[in-house]
Parts: C-alpha cells; sequence; structure tokens
C-alpha cells in the first residue's frame, strides 16, 4: 500500500512521526514519511510525504513503539 504513493526511488524505509494538536479530538496523530534512494546515486536520499496510514488517529501509542526512547519533546506552549 504505501509503496503506491511514492512517485519515483526505490522505497528503503520509513519514518513515522507522532504529534499531539490541541485542537484534534485525538491524543495523537501520526504521519509517516517514505525514505527512497534517489535512483541516480547510492549517496543520496529523498524523504516524501507526509502520508496518512490506519494509524494516523491515536488516542496512544501502539505496542510497536510504546518501550521506544525519547530523546527530547518540544516545551508546550
Amino acid at each position: 500500500m504505501r509503496c503506491a504513493l511514492v512517485s519515483s526511488g526505490e522505497l528503503i524505509g520509513g519514518i513515522d512521526v507522532y504529534r499531539r494538536d490541541p485542537d484534534d479530538p485525538v491524543e495523537l496523530n501520526k504521519d509517516w514519511y517514505a525514505v527512497l534512494r534517489d535512483p541516480g546515486t547510492d549517496a543520496m536520499f529523498l524523504v516524501s510525504g507526509p502520508f496518512r496510514d490506519e494509524e494516523h488517529w491515536l488516542d496512544e501509542l501502539s505496542a510497536r513503539v510504546r518501550d521506544a526512547e525519547i530523546l527530547a519533546l518540544p516545551k508546550k506552549s
């Protein structure tokens, strides 16, 4: 499913980005970004997105990332 969203390049991975938005009806939003290798070189990678997937609206983190280490959080304004 995710590969169809990417227009060019070799899909090599992805990045999930979680954020809070006080105007949303749920606790978290998650967007997915595709990481691609540029077809012309092995030294350049592209990031394409954001894409919404089935986990876009969340009230809690999914089980696969609950034990992830959080390196920094932005200050709430």
